[in-house]
């Protein structure tokens, strides 16, 4: 017997062995869920692998945001040694990926610099497919 969500449990799970890296899979497939509105138990699966990259084809996550997909590999493979080693490691993998997008010539910017960008940027306003967020333009932020 195996207590859990379905889709949210680690695979290791159903055999009563926890450890971080089970949560890092929770983790993942929260992350999976909140992108794509999808549950992740209701996606298909190929050898306890979540088949999601179908799940984010025509989101902003595949066209602008190709790091998430990367992210969920690390945290939703099925066997604990492929995943993440910890959560540091996961941060520290999506800070690196997130950096690219920023200017790499300064770590900080000024608000004035940002607002700029922004400005020549197409900030994509359309909330995944199945998704409960709702974005909201006030001038030159987004709520």
């Amino acid at each position: 017997t195996a207590e859990g969500t379905f889709g949210y449990m680690a695979p290791e799970s159903f055999g009563r062995v926890f450890t971080p890296k089970s949560d890092l899979y929770g983790l993942g497939a929260t992350l999976l869920f909140a992108a794509t509105g999808f549950e992740p138990g209701q996606l298909p699966q190929q050898r306890l692998q979540v088949q999601f990259r179908e799940a984010l084809l025509g989101t902003v996550w595949e066209r602008q945001e190709s790091w998430l997909a990367e992210l969920l590999e690390g945290l939703l493979a099925p066997a604990p040694e492929d995943r993440f080693s910890s959560a540091e490691e996961a941060l520290t993998f999506l800070r690196k990926s997130t950096e690219a997008v920023d200017d790499p010539s300064s770590t900080r910017e000024n608000p004035e610099q940002s607002v700029n960008k922004l400005e020549g940027s197409r900030v994509s306003e359309t909330p995944p497919r199945g998704s409960a967020i709702r974005v909201e333009r006030k001038g030159f932020e987004l709520r």
